[in-house]
């Protein structure tokens, strides 16, 4: 039986706490990324 630690796919959620004085269109309070990597 193989252990998950094995599996050959990542999935990361980050966020980037910010605050930006300078845009009036975009989200000012931070940045979210959801990466899916795979591992060969």
């Amino acid at each position: 039986m193989e252990s998950l630690a094995s599996f050959p796919l990542t999935l990361s959620l980050d966020y980037k706490p910010a605050r930006d004085f300078t845009s009036t269109w975009a989200d000012p309070w931070g940045d979210v990324a959801l990466s899916l990597r795979y591992a060969f």
